[in-house]
């Protein structure tokens, strides 16, 4: 790296010029670095590329991990009657042997699991700007975008109605001793 420019000022430079087309970038990067060489200037864009990817490999991950989340769920109808409900097959697939409905159903049953569903299902009843309606689907009323997820919800309810959470609590606490 040459005495006159440091590491991170190129890759500052590599970060606001990634996108650009590569001829006019390094026309740029001469004219802003003289004396600059393509290794130096190949070295801040490996840097950029490489968290480029971090970036993206932690977008990525919590999606991909759902989608798989999601085709467990949908296997879990393979085989069944039109209608059956979520519950329905995974106590059927777990019956046969299916170690991921196994697995569902011990950590639906966890005190921990049971609390947490009790305390949204409460905060989404007593939560002004949430409706459930006939067809049984919770519905936001506020702002589209703006409704809180469910640990915002729940630390809501906790606030708002502190003894109704504690009593929940309570129960769950106490049906697991």
């Amino acid at each position: 790296m040459s005495d006159n420019y440091k590491r991170r000022d190129l890759v500052a430079f590599a970060r606001e010029h990634i996108w650009t087309e590569p001829n006019d970038m390094i026309t740029n990067a001469q004219r802003r670095f003289p004396g600059l060489s393509t290794e130096e200037l190949q070295c801040a864009f490996e840097v950029v590329e490489f968290e480029n990817d971090e970036r993206h490999r932690e977008y990525i991950e919590p999606h991909t991990r759902e989608v798989a989340q999601i085709e467990q769920m949908r296997r879990m109808f393979e085989g069944l009657p039109d209608g059956s409900t979520f519950d329905e097959a995974v106590n059927t697939k777990a019956a046969q042997g299916d170690l991921w409905a196994i697995g569902y159903l011990a950590f639906e049953k966890t005190p921990a699991r049971r609390t947490y569903c009790a305390l949204v299902d409460a905060a989404y009843a007593a939560h002004p700007q949430f409706e459930t309606r006939d067809d049984g689907v919770i519905y936001w009323l506020g702002d589209e975008g703006n409704d809180p997820s469910e640990a915002a919800l729940i630390d809501w309810f906790q606030k708002n109605y502190p003894a109704e959470a504690r009593e929940i609590e309570r129960k769950i606490e106490e049906e697991t001793t």
